[in-house]
């Protein structure tokens, strides 16, 4: 079976994963560990991803996969910020 490839995904891994990396040097981590790496996607989470561009997806569609690709970022991150709303974290619509 021949992958295809998402026009966008590329350029999205490449955002979340430069914004990830920022807050570790941010924070001054120095090797990994999970409260680290969970920490850090949480805040490229808030950093990447626009309160208002869910709202305006919100009424086209539900699937995290497409409004993370709308929103240029990572599934993992897109799964990351509604775990946030979940959670309490956040407002849907902050």
């Amino acid at each position: 079976m021949r992958h295809q490839t998402v026009p966008g995904r590329h350029a999205a891994t490449e955002r979340c994963a430069i914004a990830h990396e920022i807050v570790h040097f941010e924070h001054h981590d120095v090797g990994t560990d999970d409260l680290q790496e969970e920490r850090a996607d949480r805040i490229a989470a808030r950093r990447l991803i626009r309160p208002r561009r869910i709202e305006e997806l919100s009424g086209i569609t539900d699937d995290p996969a497409v409004v993370a690709l709308e929103l240029n970022v990572t599934e993992k991150i897109m799964r990351v910020y509604m775990r946030m709303i979940r959670q309490g974290r956040i407002s849907r619509y902050a």
